[in-house]
């Protein structure tokens, strides 16, 4: 099943819909997905909602979106819930989606994404944190041992249980 059309969700499709973003979020009521999908679609300029059609026009994916004002001025686009269904390749359908949505991101002029996600163990954030590519980290990570005589350390500092970020290596 590939992904053939993205569009924006209109409200005859917000129904059928619902058993899509279900997927993302169980007990979703109808009545709340009516209500967040009118939200966000209200203007195209502040977010919307993205759906995915396959070759025999069964939805197949689903992108809720919201764009904001950042303190700094500038446009942030958030992807706020992303659901891909596919019985061969849920990965197209979402790549399809992703592409649309950073493309909708430049047409109204976002300088950056966002992603929204469930906050996990400590470890895991950190690690999806450096390897996303936001974290600049221009110095070295002295240990205390190490700072007071000048040396460099032997590698990265271990984050606990031996597991360290993706991408740190000795």
């Amino acid at each position: 099943m590939a992904c053939v059309s993205i569009h924006r969700l209109s409200n005859d499709e917000m129904d059928e819909a619902w058993v899509l973003a279900r997927l993302g979020d169980p007990g979703l009521t109808l009545k709340a997905w009516r209500a967040r999908a009118k939200a966000r679609n209200a203007s195209p300029a502040s977010g919307g909602v993205l759906l995915a059609r396959d070759e025999e026009a069964r939805p197949c994916g689903l992108a809720v979106y919201s764009v904001s004002d950042q303190p700094d001025g500038r446009r942030s686009l958030q992807v706020e819930s992303l659901i891909a269904f596919s019985a061969l390749d849920p990965v197209a359908v979402a790549s399809a989606l992703i592409a649309e949505v950073v493309r909708l991101a430049r047409v109204v002029g976002c300088e950056t994404l966002c992603l929204m996600r469930p906050l996990g163990q400590s470890l895991e954030v950190a690690a999806e944190v450096l390897a996303s590519g936001v974290a600049v980290l221009p110095s070295l990570i002295w240990s205390s041992s190490s700072s007071s005589s000048g040396e460099q350390p032997a590698g990265p500092i271990d984050l606990g249980q031996g597991r360290r970020p993706p991408g740190l290596t000795n």
